[in-house]
This record gives structure tokens, C-alpha cells and sequence, in this order.
């Protein structure tokens, strides 16, 4: 069972996640991609691909990304209150609107604001579902220069096809560990830290 987090852990989360995307023609994508070991999914737009960096999706050359986050699901509410205009001004970031969502596995809201980051103005999307056992927290940015091969519709789009998955299959997790493994004999994957270890049950 994940503990929830305190609200100074999640805010710190949750706008490191946002200052994340700060240093990092379109077609609406049909399939939705779920980036390796995340139960959080979408359908990108055309020209952003996985990720090497982070969770989520890129478009180095356009400097357009979308970052993915799992957080426990008593974390919501937080993200909610981080996201106000107040707390967003803190960061750097102008709060221009926020939408109440409808989504298939629970309540769901989006942010709108803009930030200038070393002189490139930059337009942010905030999306977070509020599942049952989870916090899906999706953050987009388009810099201004962008704005045209990732119109507003796109991203939309892309939103929209958020979905969560209830597992991640085994193999899945197995493949972002350094070595390979064998057979588990009775044993059961507890987890992975990607890149580092495994836990078996």
C-alpha cells in the first residue's frame, strides 16, 4: 500500500514535474502509448515520440513535451491546490484558466498558464485524474515558436485520450533493468527500480 505523501512533498513533486518540462503539421494520433513501465498512457500528437529523459513524451528539436507522473491517489487534492493561481505565481508561471473534466476513472481537472523560461515564452497544460488508487498528473508544454505544428486542438486531443492501465505487465518492468532474468521459480515480481533493482515476493 503507498503511503500518501505530506502536501510539502507533493507540491515540491508536483512543480518539479512542471520545471521538468522547463529544461526539456500535427495529426491526432489514434493508439494510445504507454511509456515503458507507466500505467499512465495517452495517444500522442504526431512529431513527439518516447522519451529517453523522463516519463513521458519529446520533441527535441521543437523543445515540446509531455511528462507523465503516477502519485498516490491522496495526492489530488494537493495537486489541486498547487495548481491555484497563487501557488503557480510562486513558480513563475501565469495561471490563465482551470476546467473541471469528466474522465472514466474518476474526477479529473486541467490548468492552463504560460511561463517565460530563459527567454522563450512557453504555454503549459496541467491535466490530473484522481483514479482510485492513483493521481495521473499529465504536464505539456509548447513554447511559443511551436504553437502552430501543436495547436491547442492537438494537445487537447491528446489529454482527452489519457488512460490508465491497471498494471504494468511483468515483462514490461523486467525490460528497464540493467541484466536479464530467469525464471522466478515461486516467486512473484514485487517491484523494479528502473535501471537498478528488483523486488520479489
Amino acid at each position: 500500500m503507498t503511503e500518501p505523501m505530506t502536501e510539502p512533498m507533493t507540491l515540491l513533486r508536483v512543480f518539479a514535474l512542471i520545471g521538468l518540462l522547463a529544461l526539456a503539421s500535427p495529426a491526432q494520433a489514434l493508439d494510445v502509448v504507454f511509456p515503458a513501465g507507466s500505467r499512465v498512457g495517452l495517444a500522442p500528437p504526431a512529431g513527439l515520440a518516447p522519451s529517453r529523459n523522463f516519463l513521458g513524451f519529446e520533441d527535441p528539436r521543437n523543445e515540446v513535451a509531455i511528462v507523465i507522473a503516477a502519485l498516490p491517489p491522496a495526492t489530488y487534492e494537493d495537486v489541486q491546490q498547487s495548481t491555484s493561481a497563487a501557488e503557480l505565481k510562486k513558480h513563475g508561471l501565469t495561471f490563465e484558466k482551470r476546467e473541471t473534466h469528466t474522465h472514466a476513472d474518476g474526477k479529473a481537472f486541467l490548468v492552463i498558464a504560460s511561463q517565460d523560461a530563459d527567454k522563450t515564452k512557453l504555454r503549459k497544460w496541467i491535466f490530473a485524474v484522481g483514479a482510485a488508487d492513483l493521481t495521473a498528473l499529465v504536464t505539456v508544454q509548447v513554447p511559443d515558436a511551436a504553437r502552430e505544428a501543436y495547436p491547442e486542438a492537438a494537445i487537447r486531443a491528446a489529454l482527452a485520450s489519457v488512460a490508465i492501465r491497471p498494471t504494468v505487465p511483468d515483462e514490461e518492468q523486467l525490460s528497464l533493468l540493467p541484466f536479464r532474468v530467469g525464471a522466478l521459480a515461486q516467486f512473484r515480481l514485487g517491484g523494479v527500480i528502473a535501471g537498478r533493482a528488483l523486488m520479489l515476493t
